[in-house]
């Protein structure tokens, strides 16, 4: 049933939450390949060296699998475009954010995927037995009428494990080609949902916890402060301005949204969510708003360049023109308090 609704469509993800609440209690693991997996913290993950690049794995030693617990911060359907269309989007990617939940812990790490190899490639990595669509089921279909999402409390079996790019260090399959005989023993990476409507954390923060008084960047390549510590997690900012609504956009990264909290700017990028280009952008430019959104990096330099990811409407409030939830919307959400009995999904901001 769940597939006859549009991928965009707010009702399914809420009809697709009813069944798989109804279904929470039948959980079981992800297959097992027999690996010994080693835990690994997010902080450890993400750890970089003074000029910013990736400090994992300490020394000369080789990755090695690994095991990590964090909460999904974004729905896939709303960061990046994974339908495969040869005219509107020839290149699809898939990213799902997990945040760290362990109190020993911080930040948070990028599952990526993508169809074609990367570096200007044409060369399809899906074109054998197993194809783009496999994967995009097998990821976003955990234990498959079980669909994933924000909220999710997640364990992330990684074989490869992943790769360094652009200042982060993301779990993936090194790009691997689906048709190599080591793909599915030596690359890929499972998931296993362990907990739903998980409360996300939200560290309420300023535009001056990640700017100096120049205006540029604070990177602190121990993590401990800056940029760097709040990277691949949820941070909630108050009192902002847009200074650009012309470019209001769904993801354009090649021109970002400039939001203002005093003299201090930050870039800005939003996800695919349709709610988001109902909103009236000029009135950001003179309502003061917040916003709840992943601190990201994307950049060639290392120790600059991060940018705020707004990945939903609903991450959007204090001033914007949100538009009103449908009527079939409101119905499947009242559906889905009475046969799940679920409890609300919400931020809990933190200092």
């Amino acid at each position: 049933m769940i597939d006859t609704l549009p991928k965009s469509s707010a009702v399914r993800r809420v009809v697709a939450a009813i069944l798989s609440s109804l279904l929470l209690a039948g959980l079981t693991a992800a297959p097992s390949y027999g690996d010994s997996f080693t835990f690994t913290k997010h902080s450890e993950y993400q750890a970089v060296y003074d000029d910013g690049t990736a400090a994992w794995p300490s020394g000369s030693a080789s990755p090695y699998p690994i095991e990590m617990i964090g909460v999904v911060i974004n729905d896939p359907l709303d960061m990046l475009n994974y339908e495969y269309d040869a005219t509107d989007n020839p290149s699809p990617q898939w990213q799902v954010y997990i945040q760290a939940t362990e109190t020993d812990d911080f930040g948070g790490t990028a599952l990526y995927m993508r169809k074609y190899l990367p570096y200007g490639s044409k060369k399809d990595l899906y074109s054998g037995a197993i194809t783009w669509e496999d994967e995009m089921q097998r990821l976003n279909y955990p234990l498959d009428s079980i669909s994933l999402r924000r909220g999710d409390k997640i364990k992330v079996e990684a074989l490869a494990p992943g790769m360094p790019y652009n200042g982060k260090y993301n779990i993936n399959t090194k790009h691997a080609d689906s048709t190599d005989a080591d793909y599915l023993t030596d690359k890929v990476f499972t998931i296993t949902i362990l907990e739903r409507g998980v409360a996300l954390d939200a560290a309420t923060i300023t535009l001056g916890d990640l700017k100096d008084g120049n205006d540029d960047f604070i990177f602190d390549d121990t993590r401990a402060t800056g940029c760097e510590h709040y990277q691949a997690s949820l941070v909630h900012l108050d009192d902002l301005l847009l200074d650009n609504p012309e470019d209001w956009a769904l993801y354009d990264p090649d021109n970002p949204l400039i939001v203002r909290q005093g003299n201090l700017t930050f870039p800005m990028v939003l996800g695919i969510d349709p709610a988001l280009e109902a909103i009236d952008a000029n009135a950001l430019s003179t309502t003061p708003f917040g916003i709840t959104a992943i601190l990201d990096q994307e950049s060639s330099d290392p120790t600059s360049n991060y940018r705020l990811w707004l990945t939903s409407v609903s991450d959007l409030g204090g001033g914007a023109a949100v538009p009103e939830p449908c009527a079939a919307l409101l119905a499947a959400i009242g559906a889905l308090a009475v046969l799940a009995g679920l409890r609300r999904r919400g931020f809990r901001r933190v200092a």
